[in-house]
């Protein structure tokens, strides 16, 4: 059997975002909210207190499907304005399988938000994220060499990431605008 593919894909951030640090930290917070704004990323179900299963999903070189399930735990600290999230300590949250062009795994998310005050009453975000998983191949890629699979599987990771995070980052602000528009 082929060995597997390793992912692994991260990036850092830092935005203001149009709101004083208390309201800031206090839209961020709205945690089920938030994550309808993760591209390629949705929230499947809550599994308990502070406790997430989300799904990543791409189609990948116009061919591949990829699907990443990712247990995680949330942990917000008003003292220190930080708001993480950690892979789910436990169960596996799918079994790793593949087919001709498609796969599925558990994957592993993190991501650490660093709220600061800034001036004009915005808040400086200290922003990083990182994805990773180790894969099966899927059928149609069992000839290509390991070294080869993992540099294109990295590069296609890394640009989702950064994707992913400035996605993110956009749609909140943009959202955040939206809502704060409609009170007026």
């Amino acid at each position: 059997m082929s060995a597997g593919i390793r992912l692994d894909g991260r990036t850092h951030r830092a935005f203001l975002f149009p709101a004083p640090l208390e309201e800031a930290f206090r839209y961020y917070a709205r945690l089920e909210h938030i994550f309808t704004f993760l591209p390629h990323i949705t929230l499947l179900e809550k599994l308990g207190e502070n406790a997430y299963r989300l799904l990543y999903h791409s189609t990948e070189l116009r061919l591949y499907r990829v699907r990443l399930y990712c247990d995680l735990t949330t942990s917000l600290d008003a003292d220190t304005w930080t708001l993480k999230f950690s892979p789910l300590d436990g169960g596996v949250p799918a079994a790793s399988k593949a087919g001709l062009d498609w796969l599925e795994a558990p994957g592993f998310y993190t991501s650490t938000s660093i709220f600061r005050p800034h001036h004009d009453g915005q808040t400086a975000v200290e922003y990083s994220l990182r994805l990773w998983a180790d894969l099966p191949r899927p059928r149609g890629l069992r000839m290509l060499p390991q070294g080869s699979m993992n540099r294109i599987a990295n590069a296609i990771a890394g640009f989702r990431i950064q994707e992913i995070a400035d996605g993110f980052i956009q749609r909140t602000i943009a959202d955040y605008l939206r809502h704060q528009a409609g009170q007026r």
